[in-house]
């Protein structure tokens, strides 16, 4: 039996370091920043895009004070990042980024 690998998302916050070289990124961080990373055998598809915001509005009931008050959804931002051009996800939406 084989077993998909288990996605995971790691958490950058806007106080952190970004490289030099991630102006565009940097600038743009907000105060939660969530990516997701996929190399180039894991396909950056539909399916890891829902899995990447379903881990988004875990993660916003976890740093909110209860769940009846959500912190603004506008304080997290998602990102993903992929090794090779992320084809399937291209046949879906429409796609933008940099580099």
């Amino acid at each position: 039996m084989s077993h998909k690998p288990l996605e995971t998302t790691t958490r950058l916050t806007s106080t952190e370091a970004a490289p030099s070289n991630a102006a565009s990124l940097r600038d743009n961080l907000a105060d939660h920043n969530l990516v997701t990373f996929k190399s180039h055998h894991q396909p950056l598809d539909p399916w890891a895009i829902k899995e990447h915001v379903g881990h988004s509005v875990n993660y916003r009931k976890m740093i909110s004070p209860s769940l009846d008050q959500l912190v603004p959804e506008d304080m997290i931002r998602l990102y993903a990042v992929c090794a090779r051009f992320p084809q399937n996800l291209g046949d879906v939406v429409q796609l933008s980024g940099s580099g």
